[in-house]
């Protein structure tokens, strides 16, 4: 990346929805990942478990943030209905919703223009800047050779902007986990 000058976010939300499933069997939470599926259709970028906190995590782009939001609604009503219904589970799911905007330099395709394939693994890192200045250059340059690094293993990194309580979210995929890491690192 020779010129930064011109960093801008990508008109497009990424909605990520964190899924907290009350200890549902493997069974159980693919009946979630299918409402998910039928909910977003072609517009999901990455659906999985995940390790801590939540139980799932599902990411979709949207060009309004007031749709995603509504969206993500739509899925926990369909999937908690279902589990319901079959099972009679009361709120067997709780998401949390985060919105964002992948930084972009000039030039860099939107998620909307690229063909994509779902990675195998996905690595979240919330980020909140200790500086009150942030050389997004210097980061987005970094951010790069961190790409190089994992198109051996079909991975990427992506940089976007919060305006929730973290102002950035790093996102790294791929799959192989310690190369992932490592680049994470």
């Amino acid at each position: 990346m020779n010129n930064m000058s011109n960093i801008k976010l990508s008109k497009i939300h990424r909605a990520i929805m964190f899924i907290s499933t009350k200890n549902l069997s493997e069974e159980l939470e693919n009946k979630v990942k299918e409402a998910i599926e039928r909910k977003v259709e072609n517009k999901l970028r990455f659906v999985g478990r995940c390790f801590g906190r939540f139980d799932m995590v599902a990411e979709f782009d949207d060009r309004s943030a007031k749709v995603a939001s509504r969206r993500v609604c739509k899925i926990q009503e369909s999937a908690a209905k279902e589990l319901e219904n079959l099972h009679g589970l009361r709120d067997p799911i709780c998401s949390s919703l985060m919105l964002c905007n992948e930084f972009l330099v000039d030039g860099e395709k939107s998620v909307d223009e690229l063909d994509y394939i779902p990675p195998t693994l996905k690595l979240y890192s919330f980020l909140y800047p200790r500086k009150t200045q942030v050389n997004l250059e210097e980061v987005l340059t970094e951010l790069e050779k961190v790409k190089e690094n994992l198109a051996s293993i079909e991975g990427g990194a992506n940089l976007f902007f919060s305006s929730s309580n973290y102002a950035f979210l790093l996102t790294i995929s791929g799959n192989m986990f310690c190369k992932m890491f490592e680049q994470f690192l």
